[in-house]
């Protein structure tokens, strides 16, 4: 979506249904139903951006939550400090039941590219290792090799000098 429809407005189309537009000459005011009116208006400097009132026995009462839970659609619906294609200002966002605020579009890339370097460093962290234990498994076999062939010779030895024993009349095994 364009920068006019801001963070919220890329959640998804399934939100778009549930939202109507007030009429005109409520400009700034968007209905979840019947019984919630939101009033987002980022340029104000006296009162909040966002004021959410709830219509409750024919009188709409103020909530001054920061997110606040709309249960007819499963959101919560709150402003914060933040960047969306690259402008830094206070948006409207979304969030889920427990207070986490849903991704931007962009954080949601910017995310997934961390996570992709994360892995990335992960995978070759890992091709070090194995290439270490490759080399520990390699010179592990060398010196097991060395140390047979040293063990043959001493071995070889030893029966020369048994044998020379024999010959001289002695015995090596007394």
């Amino acid at each position: 979506m364009g920068r006019k429809g801001g963070p919220g407005a890329d959640f998804g189309s399934g939100f778009a249904q549930a939202v109507q537009r007030a009429p005109p000459e409520e400009a700034g005011l968007y209905r979840f139903g019947s019984a919630l009116l939101h009033i987002y208006n980022a340029l104000r400097q006296v009162k909040k951006s966002l004021e959410v009132y709830c219509l409750e026995q024919g009188e709409y009462s103020f909530l001054s939550d920061n997110p606040v839970w709309l249960p007819d659609i499963g959101l919560a619906i709150g402003c914060e400090r933040g960047v969306y294609q690259g402008i830094e200002r206070e948006w409207l966002y979304w969030y889920d039941q427990g207070g986490q605020r849903y991704l931007t579009p962009e954080e949601r890339t910017a995310e997934a590219a961390r996570l992709a370097t994360e892995a990335a460093q992960q995978a070759a962290e890992a091709e070090r290792r194995a290439e270490q234990a490759e080399r520990r498994v390699a010179e592990a076999q060398q010196q097991i090799l060395k140390e047979a062939a040293a063990r043959r010779a001493v071995e070889a030895q030893l029966q020369a000098l048994r044998h020379r024993l024999q010959e001289q009349g002695i015995d090596p095994g007394a």
